[in-house]
């Protein structure tokens, strides 16, 4: 799968794989992630994480399996052309009317929404074992001060994870990126 990806892209990919094997290390870990025939991380016994990258930048979140914590991380590069033009495919009216009037400008809260959906599907992705689409969540709330948001599912995923479930998480907005953090 890796070989026919273009050189950046390899590069990238190996990058968050390296990021991650250093936080490994530092938190007393010799293992390293590995890669399951579906392309998703495979996590040394007793830990799980993220992994994200794009447009020469990656990124890594690990955490304990017995801290209850399952991360989802996701960068994204900022397009306003694109955020625009593809609204409508990962969001809700009501959601563009909540991000049209939460005082950033519109296409970065689009931004947001989108990494912290894909952060969603990446949290939600090792315990669920099923794919779902961005209609799948909604934002409730952004709070720019905090550069917090709050997601709900709109459907069962899970009998535990059911209609209604809330996930805060955390956002950066830096230079051109976005980084969003699902825990």
């Amino acid at each position: 799968m890796l070989d026919k990806a273009v050189a950046k892209r390899r590069a990238e990919y190996l990058a968050a794989r390296y990021a991650a094997r250093q936080l490994l290390q530092n938190a007393g870990c010799d293992g390293h992630v590995d890669t399951s025939p579906s392309r998703e991380p495979v996590w040394p016994a007793g830990w799980c994480g993220s992994l994200s990258h794009t447009r020469g930048h990656a990124i890594a979140v690990i955490a304990p399996r017995d801290a209850g914590l399952m991360p989802g991380v996701d960068i994204e590069m900022f397009d306003a052309k694109t955020m625009r033009e593809t609204a409508e495919m990962f969001t809700s009216l009501d959601e563009r009317r909540l991000l049209a009037a939460c005082g950033l400008a519109y296409e970065t809260a689009l931004l947001i929404l989108f990494s912290a959906k894909e952060s969603l599907f990446k949290a939600l992705y090792p315990e669920v074992h099923c794919f779902f689409g961005f209609e799948a969540a909604r934002i409730c709330s952004i709070d720019t001060a905090a550069q917090s948001l709050t997601l709900e599912l709109t459907q069962l995923l899970t009998p535990a994870r059911k209609k209604g479930c809330q996930f805060h998480g955390l956002y950066l907005i830096e230079e051109n990126r976005v980084i969003t953090l699902i825990a």
